[in-house]
């Protein structure tokens, strides 16, 4: 036996959130001052709906009130879904890294994991959104190298075993000289047992240390160089593709920019030589420096960070936060795009969260009792008055999202443990209720049949279970309330 109360503080809500949401109020406020002028320029009232979106962001919490079991369940909130605003960003994180991670770490016994990070020269904002089109399709081209769907005469990629992999684009940008960094994040799944000696120095080794002097960063492995030199004709490839046939970027000066990035006797000379030009031989006929940056390292808790984290920062290199500019450049060059895209066995991951069947029929089990024994009332409050109803400790706010990482194995515990790649303090919360009655379930669920054969209902876009006299008296004996000062 024991009370409702330790269920409470398994499951409550996490101040960091509201604390977060709070914090980000100018953040958006600013935000939405840059969608408004940008409604202003272009009249589309997307725009303006944007502004107002992105300003109220998380502004507004909805809650199932059980008044009796003093218990508030948070149900949703009002999320802009802005690729700028960080409440979003950091909310869309954490539900990729709970929806790609446990398939990938499922397959880590079979297969090693790299991180690799490609690159390209920077470029200027009139050259950005055609630079993303040419990354993700050299990107693309790749991975049918490695799949063997368009082998390259003379090198076998099939050594190394792919099976699948993910990628993810990430934009840094500098105020100084107004250039845009895009680039890609990506995990490879690969055989096991693969090694590569890191021997080789190029330019790319070499990188400045906070006094600003040159030091060696990295070496690499021969296929790395190789990666590095057919990178590059890949981006030359397709760049030369846009050069030629995009008469729409000719209007808009990309042309001119391309020339100057990537040089105009190399693209004359590349341009519509078709797959014929990605060969063994023109790979090699570059020099140790002509390629462009590759990295690739064994994937560590990091690097999946890497991967599922922000497309853009609001601060640009010299920590100046984003201007109008930027923010306009970055916007039209994001819109609509698939930023994370899986490929191989990785291809279809489903877009909802990928959440443990008896765990999420224990956590409706246990709304459904709530409903049944104490039936709620719907409630909205902001982050302010959650945060002062909360010293005040009439109420109870708990967040049922909560559920799954307390019960959830070790995959959860992962993501808990090492948040933006850098390990986090134990959490001190109680979960010997939670886990306790989690326990109690599956044990009757395992010797009787008081949980089989459950109707559900739908009730205010839930569906819940219709629970018998028998299956509310195991939870009324699970759930005990022993006095009052339990209840708070």
């Amino acid at each position: 036996m024991f009370s409702l109360k330790g269920i409470k503080e398994s499951l409550r809500l996490n101040d960091e959130y509201l604390s977060r949401i709070i914090e980000s109020e100018d953040i958006n406020e600013r935000l939405g001052d840059y969608f408004l002028k940008l409604y202003e320029e272009t009249n589309e009232f997307r725009h303006f709906a944007l502004s107002e979106q992105v300003r109220n962001c998380s502004h507004k919490l909805f809650f199932d009130l059980h008044e009796f079991h003093k218990l508030a369940d948070l149900t949703g909130a009002n999320l802009c879904k802005s690729k700028f605003c960080p409440m979003c960003q950091k909310f869309f994180q954490r539900s990729r890294l709970e929806r790609f991670i446990p398939p990938m770490l499922d397959m880590s016994n079979d297969y090693d994991f790299y991180h690799i990070i490609f690159t390209v020269p920077n470029v200027k904002s009139v050259a950005l959104k055609s630079t993303i089109d040419i990354l993700f399709d050299s990107f693309r081209k790749l991975i049918d190298f490695f799949s063997g769907k368009r082998p390259i005469a003379g090198y076998d990629f099939s050594q190394y075993g792919y099976i699948s992999a993910i990628r993810s684009l990430e934009i840094t940008y500098k105020s100084k000289d107004n250039t845009y960094h895009p680039h890609l994040h990506s995990i490879f799944a690969l055989k096991r047992g693969l090694t590569f000696d890191k021997t080789i120095i190029n330019k790319y080794s070499w990188t400045k240390d906070k006094n600003g002097q040159r030091t060696l960063a990295n070496k690499f492995s021969e296929f790395e160089i190789f990666l590095q030199k057919l990178w590059r004709l890949l981006i030359d490839q397709f760049t030369s593709t846009t050069y030629k046939y995009a008469d729409r970027l000719t209007r808009d000066g990309v042309t001119a920019e391309i020339k100057k990035l990537f040089g105009e006797e190399k693209v004359k000379k590349t341009r519509c030589r078709g797959k014929e030009r990605i060969s063994v031989k023109n790979v090699n006929s570059l020099g140790l420096n002509d390629g462009y940056s590759v990295v690739m390292v064994p994937v560590e808790h990091n690097s999946f960070f890497e991967v599922f984290k922000y497309v853009s920062k609001l601060n640009s290199d010299e920590e100046e936060f984003m201007s109008y500019k930027q923010f306009k450049t970055l916007y039209f060059s994001l819109h609509g795009r698939k930023t994370i895209q899986g490929y191989g066995l990785w291809y279809r991951m489903k877009t909802e969260d990928e959440i443990d069947e008896t765990v999420d029929d224990f956590y409706r089990l246990f709304k459904s009792y709530l409903y049944q024994s104490d039936a709620p009332f719907g409630i909205v409050y902001n982050p302010h008055e959650v945060r002062a109803l909360r010293k005040e400790g009439k109420y109870a706010f708990i967040s049922g999202k909560q559920i799954f990482r307390v019960l959830s194995p070790n995959d959860i515990s992962y993501l808990t443990e090492h948040d933006n790649g850098e390990p986090l303090p134990q959490r001190k919360i109680f979960l010997e209720s939670f886990t306790y009655a989690f326990d109690k379930y599956l044990e009757e669920k395992r010797n009787k049949s008081l949980f089989e054969n459950m109707e559900t209902y739908e009730v205010e876009k839930q569906t819940l279970f219709k629970l018998t006299g028998e299956q509310l008296t195991f939870f009324d004996e699970l759930f005990v309330i022993k006095n009052e000062e339990d209840i708070n």
